[in-house]
Formats: structure tokens, C-alpha cells, sequence
């Protein structure tokens, strides 16, 4: 029986066409927290940029890959990146002149725009960013992830040989996700997990990109939207309808977590008008 649900937000709950959730998903959402299951959110977006949920009251929320981790409104894990390490992020960003997001305590933003920053902000809803200093951030504020804009090649180069117990996970080409070491979508969810006396078989996850297959991987049931990447596609367990076709809400179906319920009135109100019509003749 599954108990608790972790999603993705950009790509898996939100459509990048509309920046929201769509009706039928919110409304299928309030049937499961009325039936007793607990629902999670888990994005690589900091809490501070989570602006495209309506509001909904999700139960929790495993942020920025695992580095913070909030259980009915309380922080119940938090990994913040050390000094040294977000001071070494914000020199190699500025000697390469690339972007780089910053997400830490209470501010989040980016060094500078380049079109490729600029098309990913204006898919996932960002704009317009706020422009920070990246040292000045690092030496006054507490850093806990860094997406900077390298693709392989340059991440081999200019970061893997530098940096040292970090974690990186891509969920677009054209960027990565840096966080201290060991840390992930799966990391998060395991604390929420023992918090709440649920087994990971107990739980389904959803996602569309390259970090969310540690928590596919992780769930006892893993579910890939079918606008994922193929690698992400390969880790699932099932492989859904896209996030415009409601593809959160056919796998729910498909697994029993929530019942066809617009086919039994369906089939009702046509027997019911069926009966009526005879009574009148």
C-alpha cells in the first residue's frame, strides 16, 4: 500500500507550457491527503524559488537535492556546501565567466545572464532573476547548492579535478547541480521516511531528469514521466503519460493509488438516465 509520494515539480507536477499544476492534478492530489497519504515535494529548486505550486499544502519538502529537508513546516536535515568549497564555486564561475545560480539561507540568484541561463529561467519560470555577487554571497551567507552552467566536458575540465566532497547531478544539458557530498532526492526522502514510520516500499516517486533517478531508483514504485530523459526512462519502474497529458495522475491510476473515479459516475449517471427514461414511459 503505498503511504507517501514524492514529486518532482518542474517537468513531472508543473508543465512547462503553463508554469502550473493543472486542475484535474490538484483536485486528484486533495482525494490522496484525504485519504491518509503523504505527500512530498522533491526538486533541485531551493524552497525560496518555489513559486509555481498554487499554494497547494504538500506535507513536506526535500529542497535543492537533498541539502534541506522540511517535514510539516519544520527543517528536520540540513547540509549547507563549506566556506572554502562555495568561495572555490564562485572563483571558478567568475575566472570562466559563466552563470551560476546560488541558493543559500535566505537568498537565492545569479552571478550574471547568459542566453542559455535565460532560456532555462524563462522554461522553469524564474524570470527575472535577481543578481547576486557569488563571493559576496559565499563569504556572508550560508551556501547550499550551486547550479552552474558547464556542460561535460567543462564540468571534467574545470570542476571534477578541483573540487573536493561534493555531489553533482544534471538535470539539463546545459547545467549541473553542486551539493555536498552524498546528498540527493533519495537522501531527503529517507529522513522524511524514518520521520514518518513509512518504508521505502511503501512509497512511489516521480520525475523527469537526471537527478530525480536516485529517488526513482530509491521508491518501491519509481515512475518516469514520458517527457523524461531515456536514462531516466531506463531507472523507472513505469514509464507515464507526459506532464500535459496528466501522466502523475495515469500512473496513480495505474497503480491503484487513486481509482478511476470519472468512469464509475460515468457509467452511473448513463444507467441512471436509462432507468429514469423507462419509470417515464
Amino acid at each position: 500500500m503505498i503511504k507517501a509520494i514524492f514529486f518532482d515539480i518542474d517537468g513531472t507536477l508543473v508543465s512547462f507550457k503553463t508554469h502550473r499544476m493543472s486542475e484535474n492534478l490538484k483536485e486528484r492530489l486533495h482525494e490522496l491527503q484525504a485519504k491518509g497519504v503523504k505527500l512530498f515535494i522533491s526538486s533541485g529548486r531551493a524552497r525560496l524559488v518555489m513559486n509555481n505550486l498554487d499554494g497547494f499544502p504538500f506535507d513536506g519538502y526535500v529542497a535543492m537535492n537533498g541539502a534541506e529537508t522540511t517535514l510539516d513546516g519544520e527543517v528536520i536535515d540540513s547540509h549547507p556546501l563549506p566556506e572554502a568549497t562555495s568561495l572555490q564555486v564562485a572563483e571558478i564561475a567568475e575566472r570562466e565567466k559563466v552563470s551560476c545560480w546560488v541558493f543559500a539561507d535566505n537568498v537565492a540568484g545569479i552571478n550574471h545572464a547568459s542566453p542559455q541561463a535565460m532560456e532555462i529561467a524563462e522554461m522553469i519560470n524564474l524570470r527575472p532573476p535577481c543578481f547576486l555577487d557569488l563571493r559576496q554571497v559565499a563569504e556572508n551567507h550560508t551556501v547550499y547548492e550551486y547550479t552552474i552552467f558547464f556542460d561535460d566536458e567543462q564540468a571534467r575540465r574545470l570542476l571534477y579535478p578541483v573540487l573536493k566532497n561534493v555531489s553533482y547531478t544534471r538535470w539539463h544539458p546545459y547545467f549541473l547541480d553542486i551539493v555536498p557530498e552524498g546528498l540527493s532526492k533519495s537522501y531527503g526522502a529517507a529522513r522524511i521516511l524514518e520521520r514518518i514510520g513509512v518504508t521505502r516500499e511503501e512509497c512511489m516517486a516521480f520525475g523527469d531528469g537526471g537527478n530525480d533517478i536516485p529517488i526513482i531508483e530509491y521508491a518501491g514504485i519509481g515512475v518516469a514521466m514520458g517527457n523524461a530523459t531515456d536514462d531516466v526512462k531506463a531507472a523507472a519502474d513505469y514509464v507515464t503519460d507526459t506532464v500535459d497529458e496528466d501522466g502523475v495522475v495515469t500512473a496513480l491510476q495505474r497503480f491503484g493509488v487513486l481509482y478511476e473515479t470519472w468512469k464509475f459516475f460515468k457509467f452511473f449517471g448513463a444507467s441512471f438516465y436509462f432507468i429514469e427514461n423507462k419509470s417515464l414511459d
